[in-house]
């Protein structure tokens, strides 16, 4: 909660600058979240990412809700158009709780790169999820651990349209 703010658009950064960024836990209930960020990442949590109902609108030049551990989508409207990943539950120990889930909500998410990335499992078991990539090479839409031996997605419910790029002729 709270007021709006800005940072100087020609600020000096170091490294990919954050838009939000906490250590710990995020949860967002009932919030609205607009992030313009295209030189660095939109939201960067260190923990669980948890999102239970609200509108989160993120335009970012690097990863767009990026998580040290899980994303959990409940619901709300999520729309994001990233350059690189657009939701990452990322790190490189312990890959069985690197998890995206999505159980309910709307999410529209764009991406140059992979769309949905996590160096463990994504399951959807609810919501409806609109995953376009953009650029034509070697990411996805949808890119589970590598490590899973084909085992990392898991549909249980919900509607999933997932779109890969075409390559120019």
């Amino acid at each position: 909660s709270g007021g709006y703010y800005t940072a100087e658009e020609e600020a000096p950064y170091n490294g990919w600058p954050k838009a939000l960024k906490a250590n710990g836990k995020m949860t967002v209930t009932e919030s609205e979240i607009v992030i313009d960020s295209k030189e660095g990442k939109g939201i960067s949590i260190e923990g669980a990412v948890t999102i239970n109902s609200g509108n989160i609108h993120i335009i970012s030049g690097h990863e767009g809700l990026e998580s040290g551990s899980s994303v959990d989508v409940k619901g709300g409207n999520i729309h994001i158009r990233a350059g690189d990943d657009a939701v990452n539950a990322g790190g490189t120990t312990n890959f069985e709780d690197k998890i995206i889930r999505i159980s309910g909500g709307y999410i529209y998410a764009e991406s140059d790169c992979d769309v949905f990335d996590s160096n463990g499992y994504i399951y959807f078991d609810g919501g409806i999820c609109v995953l376009v990539r953009t650029i034509d090479g070697g990411d996805t839409a949808i890119d589970p651990g590598d490590n899973l031996a084909g085992k990392g997605v898991h549909f249980n419910g919900g509607t999933v349209l997932a779109v890969g790029s075409v390559k120019d002729m």
